[in-house]
């Protein structure tokens, strides 16, 4: 019996045992992620590893350049270094935003935060000193974000939990964030298990390669949001209850919402065809000067198909630059609403968002509002504080962080 044993035991070591040291010393690139590469970027292997319930994460010890931005984690996988466990801290939980998708280092809202907190000092602000850890990460959902808030609001005890998620809720896929995860109980516990031998992870990727692929479901067929709206709230809640029972103060972000960007994948809208000639008709009304004359043709084609997407969006456009302003963001919104690949928040969610706000009686700052403020005396210059779609330039972070600091001030 005892040989059998030995046997046993000489063959695991063999197996798994000498393999998963040597694996260990060597340290070769694990690709554990592979699901999604993000802005089709060639570095996101070497900075995101998969994770068995978060379903990506970034990687330990990583310094990596990344989407123009030098991202540096420490060995827990957060940008920044961990706190000290006699340190304040401010926890960020969010999307790309609060990761700092498109920005230098440095230049994110929580780089700005964690540089002006880090230090008491004569022209530090009063809360300071304050540790920022930045645990935002691209592609989160605010399903994730819960997840991971029920994880590091416990371990590192904030005193301060900010969150800015909401510009990927609502993006269609064949299965929600939640049932997705309700069906992959028992996977996530094998996956937990098999994740701890970085030999399994090295060996398994060479025996069965993938390429990476997107999670939205193209197709409005059998398709559904990963959150919900009213999950979407919901999962703020829990969030922003998790950390008041910790004591922690919390500010929540709308997300910011680029208004004037096109709408994505105009060839999947259903009147696609019908629609790229009159893109074309507008742009060049627009490129003459004829804005009133490619207001009346937007208008037109509006009301001839009054489900379509595009003309409404156009209408918005064109309004914005007659200086009709409200009637132009109205517009665009309504554009945003009825997109079926909605690559920002729609107003439904973050009107949500700032409902549950008012019903928890914590900070809600909203973004757009404020780059709208920024520019007054012309409202058409807030887009220019987005990069894209939704993700603000430096100008807009540093906005963000100002605004960060006087509501950390009157609720410290």
């Amino acid at each position: 019996m005892s040989r059998r044993f030995a046997l046993v035991l000489l063959s695991f070591a063999v197996c798994w045992g000498i393999p998963e040291i040597l694996v260990r010393i060597a340290d070769p690139p694990l690709q554990q992620y592979r699901d999604v590469v993000f802005g089709l970027d060639p570095n996101s292997p070497l900075l995101f590893m998969r994770d068995p319930r978060l379903h990506w994460k970034l990687r330990p010890n990583a310094d990596v350049v990344f989407e123009k931005r030098r991202v540096r984690t420490d060995p827990q996988g957060f940008q920044g270094e961990a706190p000290r466990a006699d340190e304040r801290t401010l926890l960020v939980l969010g999307d790309s935003t609060a990761f700092g998708w498109g920005v230098g280092e440095g230049e994110a809202f929580a780089d700005i935060l964690a540089a002006r907190l880090s230090t008491a000092g004569p022209n530090a602000p009063a809360l300071a000193p304050l540790r920022v850890v930045n645990a935002g990460m691209p592609g989160y959902s605010s399903f994730q974000v819960r997840l991971q808030a029920e994880a590091l609001i416990p371990r590192f005890r904030p005193a301060f939990v900010i969150v800015c998620v909401g510009n990927n809720e609502a993006w269609p896929v064949k299965r929600s964030d939640r049932d997705l995860d309700a069906s992959r109980s028992f996977a996530i516990a094998l996956e937990s298990l098999l994740s701890k031998s970085h030999f399994l992870l090295w060996a398994s990727e060479r025996l069965r390669p993938a390429k990476p692929s997107s999670f939205i479901a193209f197709g409005r067929e059998a398709s559904v949001a990963r959150v919900s709206r009213d999950d979407y709230a919901e999962n703020l809640r829990a969030i922003v209850r998790l950390a008041q029972g910790a004591g922690a103060r919390v500010i929540l972000l709308g997300p910011p919402v680029n208004l004037a960007y096109p709408p994505d994948h105009l060839d999947l809208q259903p009147d696609a065809a019908r629609q790229k000639p009159l893109k074309q008709e507008i742009a060049t009304l627009v490129a003459r000067g004829e804005l009133e004359l490619a207001l009346a043709r937007a208008g037109a084609a509006r009301r001839a198909a009054p489900e379509s997407v595009y003309p409404i969006y156009f209408e918005g456009i064109v309004l914005s630059q007659l200086g009709r302003s409200e009637e132009g963001l109205e517009r665009l919104e309504e554009a945003l609403e009825r997109n079926a690949y909605p690559e920002r928040c729609k107003r439904s969610y973050r009107e949500a968002a700032r409902q549950m706000a008012a019903q928890e009686g914590v900070p809600f700052l909203d973004v757009n509002a404020l780059f709208r403020d920024a520019a007054r005396s012309d409202p058409n210059q807030a887009f220019a504080l987005y990069q894209d779609w939704c993700h603000p330039t430096p100008a807009g972070h540093r906005l963000i962080a100002d605004a960060l600091l006087a509501k950390l001030e009157q609720s410290k």
